[in-house]
């Protein structure tokens, strides 16, 4: 089954991708941390839209910038259907 989420998650974006731009490179970090079928919950999630990136934060000792990252995802999770 389709359906349509709110997602929220924090994008870790690495020293050495700075130089790029912001909203091309959380895009990308996003595909690769979400566009997986995880095992065990069965969800895919995809197709991303209105991505609203907060105000990034820099952690003692980690050269990499955290974003605080709202989006709308289209998820799927297959279902059995009893007959």
């Amino acid at each position: 089954m389709y359906k349509k989420a709110k997602l929220i998650d924090t994008v870790r974006l690495p020293p050495e991708r700075l130089g790029e731009e912001t909203i091309a490179v959380v895009k990308d970090l996003l595909r690769d941390k979400l566009e997986v079928y995880r095992q065990d919950a069965r969800i895919y999630n995809r197709h991303y839209r209105r991505l609203d990136i907060g105000e990034g934060r820099i952690l003692a000792g980690d050269g990499a910038i955290y974003y605080d990252v709202t989006f709308n995802a289209i998820t799927f999770k297959p279902q059995l259907r009893r007959y």
